[in-house]
Formats: structure tokens, C-alpha cells, sequence
């Protein structure tokens, strides 16, 4: 009885539809790339491009509170809370919901620790109508580590229309 030999597979990248030659070509540009250039985006050059869109007015503009503040949650992680502000944007197109600690993250007198809920506008040019409510629902998540919460009484995010709190 006769075998064909079986093919072993080495590990290791494999590029089916190039030869070798196309491979080593490949292989070299990638590892000939100049220091600090990425195949993905990022680094200095988005830095030059925001700066570029901010002079040109095509960028979003600062961020603003939304409209309202639906619910607030706490929720348990590895390194301690996640503090989750659902809401509503004042328009559709809005990006970039964040929460934005007041006193820096000095609790207040009556030991709430209080966070502006914001979102970027769109760029000038690209707003957006109003919208249904379903299009303007923002969502911004803040890690807050153990020992903060064991200091406070608990947490409060402000909107233009309204707060919500969690108390501990």
C-alpha cells in the first residue's frame, strides 16, 4: 500500500492568491514602513486633521448638555463602578456623549457627587432636523473607581431640562 505524502502546514501568515515574489513585496513594505506611520489612522496626523477641520469649520463644536437625563445607572465592574446617564440629545447628529465631573469630583454639601451629561454637536453644515426620540437617544458610560463611592452619598447628573440621581 502506497501513501501520498501528507502536506504539513507551517504557522504563520499566508497570502493564498500572491506568489512569492508578491509576498516578499508585501512583507517589505510593510516592514520598511517609516516609524510612526499606521495602516489604521491615528497619531499626529489626526491631530493635523482636527486642527485642520476646527480652522475650516468643518468640525463639531463643543460639547453641550443634552436636553434630558432619562435614568442613571451604577453597575459593578472589575476595578470598581460604571456610571451609565441615558438621554435624550437636543437634535439628531449629535456624537461623543460624555459625562463631565463638577468641583473636580469634590462631592457637594449634601455629599452628591454632580456630572453635566454633554454631547458634540454636528459640524456646521451638517445639523440635522429635530428628530423622533428613538434618533436623539444619547448614552454616555464613566468607570468610577471602588473607593469614590464608599466617600459619597451618591451621584447626580444634570441636562438642561432635568437631574437624576442614585443614592448609595
Amino acid at each position: 500500500m502506497s501513501h501520498a505524502p501528507r502536506r504539513v502546514r507551517r504557522p504563520g501568515l499566508r497570502f493564498p492568491g500572491l506568489r512569492s515574489a508578491g509576498r516578499a513585496a508585501l512583507v517589505a513594505a510593510l516592514l520598511l514602513a517609516p516609524a510612526g506611520c499606521s495602516l489604521f489612522g491615528g497619531g499626529e496626523d489626526a491631530e493635523e486633521t482636527e486642527a485642520a477641520a476646527v480652522a475650516d469649520g468643518t468640525a463639531a463644536g463643543r460639547p453641550q448638555p443634552v436636553e434630558s437625563v432619562t435614568r442613571v445607572e451604577v453597575g459593578r465592574s472589575r476595578n470598581g463602578y460604571v456610571l451609565t446617564a441615558f438621554g435624550l440629545a437636543p437634535g439628531t447628529g449629535f456624537s461623543e456623549p460624555s459625562l463631565s465631573v463638577r468641583r473636580d469630583g469634590r462631592p457637594g454639601s449634601d455629599g452628591f457627587v454632580e456630572y453635566d451629561f454633554l454631547a458634540r454637536p454636528p459640524a456646521a453644515g451638517f445639523e440635522m432636523p429635530r428628530g423622533a426620540v428613538d434618533a436623539r437617544s444619547v448614552r454616555a458610560d464613566l468607570p468610577v473607581r471602588e473607593d469614590r463611592i464608599g466617600q459619597i452619598v451618591g451621584i447626580r447628573v444634570f441636562s438642561i431640562a432635568n437631574t437624576a440621581e442614585v443614592r448609595f
